[in-house]
């Protein structure tokens, strides 16, 4: 089995060691499969985002703020300013 194929990710030829082998190497692969599934999502999300909520569609929220807050007030202010430097924000005054 000497086949000679051009590799779908890099474009480079190679010989196959497996009559279904699309890819030169598992770096190749990996990217190619990478690339496969970020389109996939896009497609998804393009076909779907009128049925998204706003909070989802956009981002807007956070999954690191829990729905009750510390007893603790130090560790409750921590976690505030931690969420408005990750989001970006202004800080608390």
């Amino acid at each position: 089995m000497t086949d000679k194929q051009k590799c779908k990710w890099c474009g480079e030829y190679f010989i196959k060691t497996h009559h279904s082998q699309k890819y030169c190497s598992d770096y190749c692969r990996k990217n190619a499969r990478a690339e496969q599934s970020r389109n996939k999502a896009h497609r998804w999300y393009h076909r779907h985002k009128h049925e998204l909520s706003e909070k989802t569609r956009w981002g807007l929220g956070s999954g690191y703020l829990g729905k009750h807050r510390y007893t603790n007030f130090d560790k409750e202010l921590k976690t505030i300013q931690t969420e408005f430097k990750r989001l970006r924000l202004k800080k608390i005054k």
